[in-house]
């Protein structure tokens, strides 16, 4: 088993059967490099075998999770074996002599990681060069900061970089970001032991919530035949927000459901309140802290833990609660976690817990809400993070 950098389990004989099953392939092994950062097919040839149009073949019939970063053909007759005809992935990793024709390599790992993520060489990078003018844009900006994390070990919050960052800059912001150890956002209060004590209080908040104001469900079919895993993405417009979906749900999914809550907020370093605030929110919610703008190498690892777990997530791609009661815009993080967690997406509206009780206000006055459950959607690992963002938000705002 390979542990992806995202958290999610990778078993590389699932993956081998598929590229087994190609008529240009003998025999293969997938090994898991940088930790498992890196998936990678090395092949034996039945003839001549191009590695660019064997991966995107192969990349064609697998899962997210297992998407192969290169496939690399094995030099030798056989790959080393056991006396039972067994791989030795361990000599196969050992032997490995690693090129990349697609990019010229850069001594330098900044240079490095900018080439990889805005697809240039790194020979065209230079330190005064705007990152925005080498094509970084702002879900690149994301994918280079979560490999910023990875590769220099640091926290890095990746609305630091801005229009006017130079290559220069960001090295400086890479010194400056102190090497931290990064924390999960899920804890004890998480545990299953907590399940029975969290379902009887949901259930007084819903009896109490139901005198204040009723809901009307719409499209709750769509929610038949859900299995496994999924990631529920909602408008969020009022505090009310998780309660309310928490209400429309059939106790089946409420059980293993964790709410993504933000971390700057519910969860504030020294302060009593929000200390308060986070632990009612874990007993009852089932609510982990999310970082909005940082750490998102660990966000990611949370949310592969909770779905190896055999667990959902409720998350609101906007990020914090709409002043207008209209649909803002999506942090583009959603796209990356879409794409990483290879599951169902089942996108929810809600209407009229605005007007019930919008951001600013302390007590909630009565009223109907409308709770509209979309069809789950599943994406393909041909769409980029950006396409997935745009596409969720549309189906949010048509609902």
């Amino acid at each position: 088993m390979i542990l992806s950098s995202s958290g999610l389990n990778i078993y590389p004989e699932d993956i081998e059967k598929v590229i087994n099953g190609f008529p240009e392939v003998k025999d293969s092994v997938v090994i898991g490099l940088d930790s498992g950062k890196k998936l990678v097919g090395v092949i034996l040839p039945n003839g001549k075998a191009r590695d660019k149009d064997l991966l995107k073949k192969v990349n064609s019939k697998l899962n997210q999770s297992q998407y192969l970063n290169s496939i690399i053909v094995w030099k030798e007759r056989d790959f080393p074996r056991t006396s039972t005809k067994k791989i030795k992935r361990r000599d196969v990793e050992s032997g490995l002599v690693f090129k990349n024709a697609d990019r010229e390599a850069s001594e330098d790992s900044l240079f490095s990681l900018i080439s990889e993520v805005c697809d240039i060489s790194g020979r065209k990078i230079k330190e005064n060069y705007l990152l925005r003018d080498i094509g970084l844009d702002s879900l690149k900006r994301i994918e280079l900061s979560v490999k910023i994390e990875e590769k220099f070990d640091v926290n890095f919050n990746e609305d630091e970089i801005t229009d006017k960052t130079k290559v220069s800059d960001l090295r400086n912001l890479i010194k400056q970001n102190k090497e931290v150890k990064e924390e999960s956002g899920i804890n004890f209060f998480n545990k299953k032991g907590f399940v029975p004590l969290r379902m009887f209080l949901q259930w007084v908040n819903f009896v109490l919530s139901n005198v204040i104001y009723k809901v009307d469900i719409k499209g709750k079919e769509n929610l038949n035949g859900l299995d496994g895993q999924f990631i529920i993405i909602a408008n969020h417009s009022s505090m009310l927000d998780t309660l309310t979906i928490l209400r429309v749900l059939p106790l089946r999914y409420r059980i293993n459901l964790y709410v993504a809550a933000a971390k700057d907020f519910f969860y504030r370093p020294g302060s009593k309140y929000g200390r308060i605030l986070g632990i009612f929110g874990r007993v009852v919610y089932n609510s982990f802290a999310f970082s909005r703008d940082k750490e998102i190498q660990q966000s990611l690892k949370d949310f592969g833990r909770i779905i190896n777990s055999g667990g959902s997530v409720l998350i609101f791609p906007e990020g914090t609660r709409s002043i207008t009661g209209k649909l803002s815009k999506f942090k583009p993080g959603i796209g990356l976690l879409a794409w990483n967690m290879d599951v169902q997406i089942v996108p929810i509206k809600m209407k009229g817990l605005y007007d019930i009780l919008p951001k600013g206000r302390s007590l909630p006055s009565r009223g109907r809400v409308e709770v509209v459950i979309g069809k789950p959607i599943k994406f393909s690992k041909t769409q980029s993070f950006q396409d997935i963002t745009d596409i969720l938000y549309k189906k949010i705002e048509e609902m």
